[in-house]
């Protein structure tokens, strides 16, 4: 059996490792898709404006992974003996988790016209055209689900790095504060998406309201409700 230490770099390697694939993965959306895309919007078929909501603050996202990444290693292959490789990440993390939860509030919360953007852009005419030179290059949809599967990753990565930090060890506290304000950044993000994504719904709902008498949205809004009592009546 390996022993704590083993274990905990196991997981600090993965860190590091998946970290970089990441910020390749975004780099591949903003230069292959994104840049070369905006060269041919007319054939493609969509307005600059809408490509832009298909990628929201990708390019601020990969700017950041990309240097990020690249200082993690750098200072993962430093050896110190006054620092360990565990408060080495931990500080990393929680020194940049103001500008990451900023990233990713605005990345998550933008989703709704993202999908709505994506939809219009991958029934445009000219997009299986273009999506078909980018030879090798997996289908855009997969791209644009990273930086949510990361933000869920990282709590998960801290979690396993916690249980295999021995609870005596200073580094503990370290990687407690990190996991914590990495859970808390996901927690954060996700409802400030469902806040945000539940006002972008309201609006559809008022402006297809638009034209109806106070009587009849009252009629409406009774209708809505009794439906809704009668469902739960049903359900018990």
């Amino acid at each position: 059996m390996e022993d704590r230490d083993s274990q905990a770099y196991k997981v600090l390697n993965e860190v590091l490792m998946t970290e970089k694939s990441y910020a390749s993965d975004l780099t591949t959306l903003v230069t292959r898709y994104r840049q070369e895309g905006l060269g041919q919007l007319k054939q493609i078929g969509v307005s600059e404006q809408q490509f832009a909501k298909v990628f929201s603050n990708a390019v601020a996202l990969e700017q950041f992974h990309r240097a990020f990444s690249a200082e993690l290693e750098e200072q993962m292959s430093k050896p110190s003996y006054r620092t360990s490789v565990y408060e080495i990440v931990s500080d990393l993390f929680v020194k940049h988790i103001g500008l990451m939860t900023a990233m990713y509030s605005t990345y998550c919360s933008e989703s709704l016209s993202r999908q709505e953007a994506l939809q219009k852009l991958l029934q445009a005419k000219g997009w299986v055209e273009f999506s078909q030179t980018l030879t090798g290059v997996p289908e855009i949809s997969s791209f644009l689900i990273k930086p949510v599967q990361r933000l869920t990753r990282y709590p998960l990565l801290f979690d396993q790095l916690l249980k295999h930090t021995d609870q005596d060890s200073p580094d503990h506290s370290k990687v407690a504060q990190a996991a914590e304000k990495l859970k808390k950044m996901a927690d954060d993000c996700n409802a400030d998406s469902r806040i945000r994504q539940n006002e972008a719904r309201m609006t559809k709902f008022r402006e297809t309201l638009e034209g109806f008498d106070v009587y009849k949205l009252g009629t409406i809004g009774n209708y809505i409700l009794m439906e809704k009592y009668v469902s739960v009546s049903v359900g018990k």
